[in-house]
């Protein structure tokens, strides 16, 4: 039940509605915790994070970014852990923090590379944009 109100969360943010969205997310999370369900708990974060981003709470979503990434380290889950640093370093790079973007960009560049993502390139790509020379690509 908590993973399916997540996902509509989620999805409501990906369609605008971002009150909406925390809301449902926020009634997942106790059910989450109460369970230990770590990797959730962290998807559901980071749809509180991004919805937060999307209403202009640079602050607030950088709080809950690092909570998500925080529990995908937890689990050791190298890719979410990537996607959650894409979205902390855009909400770093808007207040102001270009050095906190790019070593989010870039170590979201290391971690995609692991998996053997090809969106690793678009990572460094970013990182560069901002003025950071990463290594090249592994």
């Amino acid at each position: 039940m908590a993973r399916e109100l997540n996902a509509v969360g989620w999805y409501l943010a990906l369609l605008g509605e971002y009150r909406e969205a925390i809301a449902m997310c926020e009634e997942a999370l106790p059910i989450l915790q109460d369970n230990g369900n770590l990797r959730n708990e962290a998807a559901t974060w980071d749809s509180i994070g991004y919805a937060l981003h999307r209403l202009g709470d640079l602050d607030a979503a950088v709080v809950n970014y690092r909570r998500s990434l925080k529990l995908y380290g937890e689990v050791l889950d190298g890719y979410n852990q990537a996607e959650v640093l894409d979205h902390l370093a855009s909400a770093q790079l808007e207040l102001g923090d270009a050095a906190a973007a790019r070593a989010g960009w870039t170590r979201a560049a290391d971690l995609l590379a692991e998996t053997g993502s090809p969106r690793a390139a678009a990572m460094r790509a970013k990182a560069r944009a901002v003025g950071v020379r990463p290594d090249a690509d592994r």
